[in-house]
């Protein structure tokens, strides 16, 4: 089962809080005769064993939170993007021991992603719950193999997302033509989608160039031509694909009165 990273990035702040409190509970809570009560270094069993940061779920959990952060940028939020450095760094300093030594070094540190995110990355959520379940479930995946270093695959997996949302704006713009849409290779449905002065008015002009660009790297990913595809090109890709299934104007067309 892969990890659904949607879910975290939905609401960075509380999976933070969630984490930080799980910590606080495991690593920094002693047992006196009377209570429990919280401490300002690892309590005895963490300092004699190793360091906490290396406790497997601790390092887990910390993975998917590095994760999100390398992600946050596909939302296109200008703010987010600018702090996503200050976010990398504070992320890696949780995983280094002499960094977070003390409970408050590392309140500290995740205090602050949580901060960004809750001041910044608010919308994500919002534009998460617009997708629909097969673009979530292609987008995903195709960050699953770009992680993995599975370029080809995140190439296809973001094309896949693509071919989705582009046929549901085809429907939408000739709703009786529908079950054609549904039969057609994504070359095919842009092409259509170009070429056609029905669908392509209505298609942002910014989206005329990345879909032929993407299609190209589709091309690439799926048939056994002699082209590589780099880390950059498949990302680029995954962030052009998030780019067309998010656009409002893609997703639900205006009707003219």
């Amino acid at each position: 089962m892969i990890t659904d990273y949607f879910v975290p990035l939905g609401n960075m702040p509380s999976y933070c809080t969630e984490f930080k409190d799980w910590v606080v509970k495991i690593f920094f809570t002693r047992k006196t005769q009377q209570a429990y009560e919280k401490s300002e270094t690892p309590v005895e069993a963490w300092t004699l064993n190793g360091h906490y940061c290396y406790h497997p779920d601790y390092q887990q959990r910390l993975e998917t939170i590095k994760r999100c952060i390398q992600l946050c940028h596909v939302f296109g939020i200008a703010r987010l993007n600018a702090l996503q450095p200050k976010l990398t760094e504070r992320a890696h300093r949780l995983g280094q021991p002499e960094l977070v030594k003390s409970r408050k070094d590392f309140e500290e540190n995740i205090g602050f992603i949580a901060g960004v995110f809750a001041s910044e990355g608010y919308p994500i959520g919002g534009m998460i719950s617009k997708l629909h379940v097969t673009e979530k479930e292609r987008l995903l995946e195709a960050i699953h193999c770009l992680f993995e270093g599975c370029r080809f695959s995140a190439v296809a997996m973001a094309a896949s997302a693509i071919e989705f949302r582009l046929a549901e704006f085809m429907k939408q713009v000739n709703p009786e033509a529908k079950e054609d849409f549904g039969k057609r290779t994504l070359g095919s449905l842009i092409d259509g989608c170009l070429k056609d002065p029905g669908y392509s008015k209505k298609l942002p002009k910014r989206h005329h160039p990345l879909l032929e660009l993407c299609n190209e790297f589709r091309v690439f990913s799926v048939h056994p031509k002699t082209e590589l595809i780099g880390q950059n090109e498949a990302l680029s890709v995954i962030n052009l694909a998030f780019s067309f299934v998010l656009d409002e104007r893609v997703r639900k067309i205006v009707t003219e009165v």
